[in-house]
């Protein structure tokens, strides 16, 4: 049977493995970046896990320097000693006792991420909510009813911008123009908390037309997709239209309209196709704006997404769940956007070869 670490040695093992992560990252972000080739290069997923682990470890550290105990906020003044030790156990602030306060961030930080570590393999050895749950058991549902929030707006936001911003550049200079144009601002600079209670009173209280809230099911899902895809809209719709502004007079498009094709076929063959490119890194780049925005869309509509949980646990300071759900989402946004980089290379042939558009 092995000898138990000692406390000191397992504090310093935390604090090395938090400047690794701190130093990998800061290392990748500084490395040069060339042209994609035709496939993801390990590089790019290696970019997606040094960033969580940064996330986390950084949250770890802003638990242990924000004023207060943690575990007094988790389990209240009156806890049971034995609970308290093995709260401080599992966000990793028993290293007060064996580190000088400089370093103890830094070993919360690796504490608290080698424990959601191990939790993805072994449950009983991860880091655990307030309530003693694994914190993966407590996450998995309300990430999956994130994601299809998340999905479903996301797709409602690609679909409305790219037709109001065609429409907005092809009008560009005519009758309508300006309104299609005032249209598209509103909707970009449109709050969602101003947004998502007008949709309540309107759709769900006058009009009645859908819930204002509840479950995980359909009918729930309408409005608070709605209310995150309007506004990404709105910033996709945008793009599209100077896009199409830019393409419309160009010598092909006038070179089509000469051999007689009518205004759909030059719009849908030679402008969009054109003007979508910058989409698709707009839509990698704005599903962090789309996450982030859905904490304050989930609270409005009740929706039990990771927004939900994460505004829950934070008022209780279940500090291994919110870290769990920071995790999850530096994934979910690095991943969009080495998804949007592979299917851009996909779409134009300039980066494939290595060359810049």
């Amino acid at each position: 049977m092995s000898a138990p670490v000692s406390p000191l040695i397992a504090a310093c093992l935390d604090v090395l493995l938090a400047l690794l992560v701190l130093g990998a990252t800061v290392v990748s972000a500084l490395a040069p970046r060339g042209g994609l080739p035709w496939r993801l290069r390990l590089r790019r997923l290696l970019d997606v896990v040094a960033t969580a682990a940064a996330a986390v470890v950084l949250v770890g550290v802003a638990t242990a320097i924000v004023p207060g105990d943690p575990v007094a906020r988790a389990l209240g003044e009156d806890a049971p000693e034995s609970a308290r030790t093995a709260m401080a156990e599992t966000m990793g602030l028993h290293h007060r006792d064996v580190l000088p306060g400089t370093l103890v961030p830094l070993a919360v930080g690796g504490r608290v991420l080698s424990g959601l570590v191990l939790g993805l393999v072994d449950d009983d050895g991860g880091l655990r909510s307030y309530r003693r749950e694994p914190v993966w058991s407590v996450i998995a549902p309300r990430l999956a009813s994130s994601v299809r929030l998340g999905g479903v707006a996301l797709g409602l936001g690609v679909v409305l911008g790219v037709l109001l911003g065609a429409l907005a550049g092809l009008r560009h200079g005519r009758p309508g123009g300006g309104a299609i144009d005032l249209v598209v601002v509103g909707l970009a600079a449109l709050p969602r908390v101003v947004l998502g209670p007008a949709l309540v009173a309107v759709v769900a209280v006058a009009w009645r037309l859908l819930p204002a809230g509840g479950d995980d099911d359909v009918a729930a899902l309408v409005l608070p997709a709605l209310c995150l895809a309007l506004r990404f809209g709105g910033v996709v719709a945008r793009h599209v239209r100077v896009g199409v502004v830019d393409v419309v007079d160009e010598p092909f498009v006038r070179a089509a309209r000469s051999r007689g094709a009518g205004p759909l076929r030059v719009a849908v063959r030679h402008v969009l196709p054109q003007a979508l490119l910058p989409v698709v890194h707009l839509t990698g780049l704005q599903a962090g704006a789309v996450l982030s925005g859905a904490v304050v869309v989930e609270r409005v509509f009740s929706w039990p997404g990771l927004g939900t949980l994460l505004v829950e646990r934070l008022q209780l300071g279940d500090l291994p769940v919110v870290v769990a759900i920071v995790a999850v989402s530096a994934v979910l946004v690095v991943t969009m956007n080495v998804l949007a980089d592979a299917v851009a290379v996909v779409v134009d042939p300039r980066l494939r070869r290595g060359r810049a558009p």
